[in-house]
C-alpha cells in the first residue's frame, strides 16, 4: 500500500458517501489497515462549513458514537464547496491536495466519482491537466455504476475517460464483487471437487440469480426514472455474479486471468430478438410509481450461455423494487437422477440444489437425497451454513474491501472496460427488441414476494430459498 494518500469524494453530500465510502474508510481506519498519513477532501454543492458537515454526517447510525479515534478520523476530512461545472475550481482543489499533500509528506491521490453519470465527463475533463502534472505521484480513478446508459454512451465516456487518465488508474467499481458471499463462489467452485467436477450443463439444469428491495425508487427518482431496473441492476450487479458463477477455472486468480475469463462469459451470453423477448422477458411497475412513465421496477428474464460447456442451461436473472422483502440469493439446481435402481425407491428423488445467500444473511445451503430411516424411500436433508450466525463474525463492508484494494493497485474485483461493454451489447439487445412490450408493463402491488409471470418464466416454483 502507498505511505500516504489524499481521498477526494466528488459527491461528499449524497447518500453514497454519507453511508457507504465515509464509514468504509472509518472502518479501515479502526481496523489500523491505512497508513497513518491521509487525509479526505469531500467535494459538494452545499454550503457546509466544516461543522455543519461533520453534523451532516452524524446523521447517519455509522457515525452515531463519538469517541476519540472517530474523532481523529473526522480531523482527517476538509469539506470542499464547489460547483462541478465551475473549470476554475478544479485549480483550487488542485492547491488544497497539494497543501494537504505537504502535511502527510505525500501528494497521491484518489478521485471517486460519486456523482450521477452526468457529471462524470465534465470532472474528468477538468481533472485531467492536475493529473498530467502529477503524474510522478500514484493516482487513481474509482468510476461508480451506471458506466453510461447504453454501448454506444460507455464507449464515448470510456474514450473520454482514457484520454484524460492513464487506463492502469481507472477502477470501474461494482460493489457487489466486494460482498463476502460474491467471493465465496469462485472459493466453493474451485477447492470442493464434489462441485469442481459437476460444474457445467451435464449436471446442472439451470441457474438462478435474483435480488429483490423491499423499498421503492423513494429519493432517487430523478436518477432511476432515466435507467430503470434493467441498466440500475442487470447491466452490472446481475452480469458480474452471473460471470463468476460460470467462469472456467482461471490459470491463477489475478487481475488479468479472471478478466479473461469473465470475458468469455459475457461474450457468448445469448441476446435477444423481438420474438425471443415476448417469452423469456418480463418487465413490472410497482403500484404507485412516482411518475407516469414506462420505467420498469421490476424485470426477470431467460438466458443462456453459447459455450460448449453451458448452452442448453436456462439462467434466469430477476430484480425488483418494493417487493416482500430486501435479499439476494443465487440458486443453483443440479439435474434429478432419473435412473431406475432396483435398492430404492426413487420416485421421491429431488434435484439437488446448491445456494449462495448474500445478503441480509450469508451462508450457503446444499439439499441432497438420503435415506429413509426404517425403509428404502428417499427424502431430502439440507445442510445450511450460516454465516453471519456466528456472534463473532462481523461482516465486512463490501466498500471496505473494495477501497482497500484500490489503495493496493489490486484490481481483481474491479470491472474492466471489456467486461462493460459486452454487458452493453447484451442489455442493448433487450432494449433495443422491446420498446412496444415496455408499454405494457405489468402493474404489481406492492410487497408482493413474486409476479406470476414471472414464475410462469422459471417454469414454477420460487426465485429464493423458503
Amino acid at each position: 500500500m502507498i505511505n500516504s494518500f489524499i481521498f477526494n469524494i466528488f459527491g461528499g453530500t449524497g447518500d453514497l458517501a454519507k453511508k457507504k465510502l465515509l464509514p468504509a474508510l472509518y472502518n479501515l481506519y479502526k481496523k489500523d489497515m491505512l497508513p497513518e498519513n491521509f487525509k479526505v477532501i469531500s467535494i459538494g454543492r452545499r454550503n457546509y462549513t466544516k461543522n455543519q458537515y461533520v453534523n451532516f454526517l452524524m446523521e447517519d447510525t455509522k457515525f452515531s458514537s463519538r469517541d476519540k479515534q472517530l474523532d481523529d478520523f473526522l480531523e482527517k476530512i476538509t469539506y470542499y464547496e464547489m460547483n462541478f461545472d465551475d473549470s476554475s475550481k478544479y485549480k483550487d482543489l488542485d492547491v488544497l491536495n497539494k497543501k494537504l499533500g505537504e502535511e502527510i509528506k505525500g501528494d497521491n491521490r484518489v478521485f471517486y466519482f460519486a456523482t450521477p453519470p452526468s457529471y462524470f465527463e465534465v470532472i474528468s475533463n477538468n481533472l485531467s491537466m492536475y493529473y498530467k502534472n502529477n503524474q510522478k505521484n500514484h493516482q487513481r480513478v474509482l468510476i461508480e455504476k451506471p458506466f453510461g446508459s447504453d454501448l454506444k454512451s460507455a464507449e464515448y465516456f470510456n474514450e473520454q475517460l482514457e484520454k484524460a487518465f492513464d487506463k492502469n488508474d481507472i477502477y470501474r467499481i461494482d460493489h457487489y464483487l466486494g460482498k463476502e458471499m460474491i467471493q465465496n463462489i469462485l472459493t466453493m467452485r474451485f477447492t470442493n471437487q464434489l462441485f469442481r467436477n459437476n460444474w457445467s450443463k451435464d449436471s446442472i439444469d439451470n441457474i438462478k440469480i435474483a435480488i429483490s428491495e423491499n423499498i421503492g425508487v423513494e429519493e432517487r427518482i430523478n436518477y432511476y426514472d432515466s435507467v430503470g431496473a434493467l441498466r440500475d441492476m442487470v447491466q452490472n450487479h446481475l452480469l458480474q455474479i452471473l460471470s463468476f458463477l460460470t467462469l472456467e477455472r482461471p490459470f491463477e486468480i489475478t487481475t488479468e486471468s479472471l478478466k479473461k475469463e469473465k470475458l468469455n462469459i459475457l461474450k457468448n451470453l445469448k441476446t435477444f430478438t423481438p420474438d425471443s423477448i415476448r417469452s423469456d422477458v418480463v418487465f413490472g411497475q410497482y403500484d404507485g410509481y412516482p411518475v407516469k412513465s414506462e420505467t420498469e421496477t421490476y424485470v426477470a428474464l431467460k438466458t443462456e450461455i453459447l459455450t460448449d460447456k453451458w448452452k442448453g442451461v436456462p439462467i434466469y436473472l430477476m430484480t425488483g423494487k418494493h417487493m416482500s422483502e430486501k435479499k439476494a440469493e443465487v440458486l443453483i439446481t443440479f439435474k434429478k437422477d432419473t435412473s431406475k435402481d432396483c435398492f430404492f425407491n426413487n420416485d421421491n428423488v429431488e434435484n439437488n440444489l446448491l445456494a449462495f445467500k448474500i445478503q441480509p444473511t450469508e451462508g450457503v445451503y446444499l439439499r441432497i437425497n438420503s435415506k429413509v430411516p426404517g425403509n428404502n424411500d428417499v427424502s431430502t436433508v439440507s445442510l445450511d451454513y450460516c454465516q453471519t450466525c456466528n456472534t463473532n463474525y462481523s461482516s465486512p463492508e463490501a466498500y471496505e474491501k473494495l477501497l482497500f484494494d484500490c489503495l493496493n493497485r489490486d484490481k481483481t474485483l474491479f470491472a474492466s472496460w471489456e467486461e462493460i461493454k459486452y454487458s452493453w451489447t447484451f442489455i442493448d439487445s433487450i432494449t433495443k427488441s422491446c420498446e412496444s412490450r415496455r408499454k405494457a408493463l405489468l402493474k404489481y402491488p406492492r410487497g408482493v414476494e413474486d409476479i406470476k409471470e414471472s414464475t410462469k418464466l422459471i417454469g414454477g416454483g420460487k426465485w429464493f430459498l423458503d
